[in-house]
Parts: C-alpha cells; sequence; structure tokens
C-alpha cells in the first residue's frame, strides 16, 4: 500500500494527524480553539456547543477539514485551478478584506496573475531533483511573487501535503515556529533546509502511522 492508503486504513492515526495538523496550522492566525474542541468539532460535532465569539475559528478547522478531504480525493497533477480551489475552500465564509497593521486599516494588494502561478507550475514540473526539492522551489516562489490573495501559508502547506500525497508520500504537521523559519529561508541560500525539513517531517509522520494498529 502506498501512503495515502495506509493512512486510510489506519483511522486512529488520521484522527490523530487531522486534529495535530489543525492545532499547529491554525496557531498561525491565532485560532482560539484547544485540541479537544477541534476534535469534538470534527468527530463528534452534535456535542461541540458553539461561543459567538468562536464563528471565524469554527469556519477555520471546518474549511480545512474540506481541503483535507478533496486532497485526500483529488489525484490530479498540480495546476492553476488545483491551486485556486485549496486556496477557495481554506478561505471560504472567512472575512480578509481589510487587515490592521500599526493601528490603521488598509487593503493589501497582491499579484493574482494565472499565467505566473503556470509559470511557477511549469518551473516546479522541470526542477532537478526530489520530490522535497521541488517543493521548496514552490514554496518559495509563490510566496515571493505573492501569488494568492488570501491565507497563502496555509494554502502552500497543504499544497504541500497534496503533492506528497499524490506522491505516495505522508503528508506533514509543520507548526507555527517551523513554518517561520521556512518563510524566513525563502531569500537566503538556506533553501535546501526547508527542503530538509519537510523530508524529516515526512518521515516522521511515516514512523508515527506505522506505530497504529
Amino acid at each position: 500500500m502506498n501512503a495515502k492508503e495506509t493512512i486510510l486504513s489506519k483511522k486512529e492515526y488520521l484522527k490523530d494527524y487531522i486534529v495535530r495538523f489543525m492545532v499547529e496550522i491554525t496557531k498561525m492566525s491565532n485560532n482560539k480553539l484547544n485540541n479537544a474542541e477541534i476534535y469534538t468539532l470534527i468527530y463528534n460535532k452534535e456535542a461541540f456547543v458553539p461561543t459567538l465569539y468562536q464563528n471565524k475559528d469554527i469556519f477555520e478547522i471546518i474549511n480545512l477539514y474540506i481541503c483535507f478531504d478533496y486532497i485526500f480525493k483529488n489525484n490530479e497533477k498540480l495546476s492553476v485551478g488545483k491551486i485556486k480551489e485549496i486556496n477557495n475552500l481554506i478561505t471560504k465564509n472567512i472575512e480578509y478584506q481589510v487587515i490592521q497593521k500599526n493601528g490603521t486599516f488598509f487593503q493589501e494588494k497582491f499579484t493574482t496573475e494565472d499565467q505566473e502561478l503556470e509559470r511557477i507550475i511549469e518551473e516546479y514540473n522541470s526542477v532537478n531533483g526530489d520530490i522535497y526539492t521541488k517543493l521548496t522551489h514552490l514554496f518559495c516562489q509563490v510566496l515571493l511573487n505573492k501569488l494568492l490573495e488570501k491565507d497563502t501559508i496555509k494554502t502552500l502547506i497543504m499544497i504541500i501535503n497534496s503533492e506528497l500525497i499524490v506522491n505516495g508520500l505522508y503528508p506533514v504537521v509543520l507548526d507555527k515556529e517551523e513554518i517561520n523559519t521556512m518563510v524566513g529561508y525563502i531569500t537566503t541560500i538556506n533553501k535546501d533546509r526547508i527542503a530538509r525539513k519537510i523530508r524529516e517531517k515526512q518521515e516522521y509522520e511515516q514512523s508515527r502511522c506505522n506505530s497504529f494498529m
């Protein structure tokens, strides 16, 4: 069995993975839901009692869960359409129109040229090296060119996981510190450390999955 088949056959590991991923990735947006609340929302939603202040946090978790369902079912090659679908699933029902900086509100400007995404995907497919090297190139280029309007980091981590799954490997969990470190490497000569980190986390998930019956 490849990684996806193994994961889907180990329901307890899949639950363990999904909750760990949600907890870590949503720290980037200061989501207030804790491990137990996330587990209940996903796997026992009838017992989940939301409060008004949790609306955005709840939508964030639901969106990520729906997106995971999408990437586990979608084995298509990486494309502009697939990237945009992942981004749309992650950001659905969440308001991103304005952000606050230094006490003022302003519109963030982004480049959203499909041609640029096409170019980066072509480069990704032609990069010499293993899947981790290719994913590093994709990660760096999308960030440097500001090609996604909303939730770029979460979208990129989900794309990395989608591509790992498509290539028969295990999706990863990256914590806030690891993600921030990876982002810090994109304009330096240390980009190979991003590839090493993705490989290291993939191997960890493979080992963790194997420990489940």
